[in-house]
């Protein structure tokens, strides 16, 4: 009878376990980029906001000029069979201008963004930091 007892006490802990560590997941990468960010070189001269209804401003300057756009991240994969995140920003004032940046680092304090020119290669790296 004692065992028939512990083994459902242990069967009951593990069950409720395991269902902690299911609500603990961790958040996505849609998740975490929405906020405010500012550039790591000069804060006050740049902000990149990102907004959880997929939209995004830049903000410029000292008298913050804005430019508007939607966004989503998207995934490829490399030739090697590495699964690679993207963040693509499309000018909601003219579609046909649009961003590709890979997404080099995305946490809760971080982001670090990797221009991907639209012929091929890799432009510049920018690190930004969650306001």
């Amino acid at each position: 009878m004692k065992t028939a007892q512990r083994i459902l006490s242990v069967s009951i802990l593990v069950i409720a376990l395991l269902g902690f560590a299911q609500s603990q997941q961790q958040p996505t990468e849609e998740e975490l980029i929405v906020g405010t960010w500012h550039i790591e070189e000069n804060p006050s001269d740049y902000l990149f906001v990102v907004n959880n209804d997929y939209t995004a401003t830049k903000e410029y300057g000292g008298d913050f000029e804005t430019d508007y756009y939607s966004w989503q991240i998207t995934e490829s994969q490399t030739p090697s069979g590495l699964t690679v995140s993207h963040l693509i920003l499309t000018n909601i004032a003219n579609t046909d201008e649009q961003y590709d940046y890979e997404i080099d680092t995305l946490n809760n304090e971080r982001l670090v963004l990797i221009y991907q020119r639209p012929g091929g290669g890799i432009g510049k790296l920018t690190t930004y930091l969650r306001q």
